[in-house]
């Protein structure tokens, strides 16, 4: 789960990839 939050983020915008946090 945490790999594809990581993905997702780099997908989404600067305004969503702020919502989603990836370590």
């Amino acid at each position: 789960m945490f790999l594809i939050n990581c993905y997702i983020k780099k997908k989404e915008t600067n305004k969503q990839r702020k919502r989603r946090i990836c370590f």
